[in-house]
């Protein structure tokens, strides 16, 4: 009987550590997930002790302060992917300062309301592929974590409504108003912010966010792993709800993040 053993794998890819975690492995690495921390971790893979198991499938997701999020809103009359992709590269350039070029564009296309993109390092993709490759591993996707949050619980977003994803110490807030994003901002905390502070910093946010006396949503959805995310029925002045998440991903990025799990 063979004694390799056939197991899924989720590869955490946090700014300063990469952890890969399966059903008998869990490796850890104080590393960037950079040319040097890939290395490392093969390094790691090569151990005899790793040579009992094979992976066939790969999952990956990569904390959120690794990457760059902003809101699309598509042009009127738009009728191809070509154009919109080319109005989420302009955005790009205007928020960023630079072109797109080095990173690679993720997003949930629309045609005539508002959209999430997301672009993640190219260096850092293409490392990921070169690893799955050189393992001989199914690469299933490179999921940034708050979309990969938002997608497992695409139907329970509200119409109206603050919603925020935290990993670590990264919050990506947004605003829908009337089934729509209104409004997109990656916040990244030096520390843990308590409570109070919190509710401080997001005051501030829908303060800015208010024109001329309009009426924001009473309400915050969250999600996410971070502890420092509101428990209770209310934060603030707002209604406040948090879903679990529990999927192997989120777990992989906790370890990743250097958080317990």
């Amino acid at each position: 009987m063979s004694r390799l053993k056939a197991e899924r794998l989720t590869l955490g890819l946090g700014a300063q550590r990469i952890a890969l975690l399966g059903e008998s492995t869990r490796i850890v690495l104080e590393q960037a997930p950079d040319a040097a921390g890939f290395v490392a971790l093969q390094a790691a893979l090569a151990q005899p002790a790793r040579k009992t198991w094979f992976a066939p499938r790969l999952q990956v997701c990569v904390a959120d302060s690794l990457l760059r999020y902003w809101l699309v809103q598509p042009p009127a009359n738009v009728a191809s992917l070509a154009v919109l992709q080319a109005v989420a590269e302009a955005r790009f350039s205007q928020l960023f300062g630079s072109t797109p070029a080095g990173w690679r564009l993720r997003a949930d296309w629309q045609l005539t309301q508002p959209f999430i993109a997301c672009a993640l390092p190219e260096a850092l993709c293409h490392s990921v592929q070169t690893l799955a490759q050189q393992q001989g591993w199914r690469l299933d996707g490179i999921a940034p974590a708050a979309l990969s949050a938002l997608n497992r619980v695409a139907g329970q977003i509200p119409d109206d409504g603050w919603l925020g994803v935290a990993h670590g110490l990264d919050l990506l807030y947004g605003l829908r108003l009337a089934g729509q994003w209104h409004s997109l901002r990656l916040i990244r905390f030096d520390t843990a912010p308590s409570a109070d502070a919190l509710l401080e910093r997001l005051q501030g946010e829908a303060r800015r966010l208010a024109v001329a006396g309009d009426s924001l949503p009473s309400s915050w959805l969250w999600l996410g792993e971070a502890g420092w995310l509101p428990r209770g029925e209310r934060f603030g002045d707002w209604r406040s709800q948090r879903l679990g998440q529990g999927a192997a991903p989120a777990l992989a990025l906790q370890l990743a993040l250097g958080a317990s799990a």
